[in-house]
């Protein structure tokens, strides 16, 4: 109804909450049925975990509902990404542990149906806390370092980049969307330096005009607040491209 050009995602489903619902459909259905009715294609399912094996399960598990991309968040800052029954945290943690990232989505797409890429979304760089963000700054070579981990293992293309650093300590997550600085310039040098890749904008864009200037650079833009508040500017964007009465 929007656009044409729209990909929808979901809200981070935590792994284990799938494998440990496996035998419920009821359940398994209030989780995944966003991909329903198909008319909502494409849609992305996120999905927070740390442990290689449980996350190929629960995309195996997820298979049926015919998703077209399986993302593995590597920057969700919340405490409860920490508050794990046993192993490895997730979301932001996993920024520390690019080698981990890499295993976890070769099993991922080891998982997924034929034709279904599997992504990362993650931010620039990570922090204990904030006076640690303010004593050593921002590494431009540190988010390309995880990149190129990633990459190398030929399952992953496409990056969703939040343009600011992560605060495991001392921020909540609305704060760790206010208190970091933006550095979209981070992004715009990641694209640029890594044209065989996809790489996706997020964070700080807040109007068309801002999403057309990244888009102008080439890379692809995901909204959050800003399409739900304004959800109609979206369809002004494909109006401009396309000419009205599309």
């Amino acid at each position: 109804l929007i656009s044409r050009q729209l990909v929808l995602w979901t809200e981070m489903v935590k792994d284990t909450s799938l494998t440990y619902n496996a035998d419920d459909p009821s359940v398994l259905s209030r989780m995944l049925d966003m991909a329903c009715p198909r008319k909502e294609h494409p849609v992305v399912l996120q999905l927070g975990g740390s442990d290689p094996a449980v996350l190929a399960e629960a995309v195996r598990i997820a298979r049926p509902w015919g998703y077209d991309e399986i993302n593995l968040n590597c920057g969700c800052p919340s405490p409860k990404t920490a508050n794990v029954r046993c192993g490895t945290g997730f979301g932001l943690q996993l920024m520390a542990d690019p080698s981990l990232v890499r295993q976890c989505v070769e099993s991922m797409a080891a998982a997924a149906a034929p034709g279904v890429e599997v992504s990362v979304k993650c931010r620039i760089g990570t922090h204990l806390t904030v006076d640690d963000m303010e004593r050593d700054g921002e590494s431009y070579d540190r988010l390309q370092s995880l990149v190129d981990e990633v990459a190398a293992g030929g399952k992953v293309r496409r990056f969703t980049v939040h343009a600011r650093s992560g605060v495991l300590a001392g921020l909540n997550t609305h704060q760790n969307r206010k208190v970091p600085p933006l550095r979209h310039d981070f992004v715009y040098r990641l694209a640029a330096e890594r044209p065989m890749l996809d790489i996706t904008l997020n964070g700080g864009v807040c109007s068309l005009s801002e999403a057309i200037v990244a888009r102008e650079k080439g890379l692809e833009v995901m909204v959050g607040r800003w399409a739900v508040k304004q959800p109609w500017a979206l369809a002004d964007e494909e109006a401009v491209a396309r000419g009205r009465g599309w």
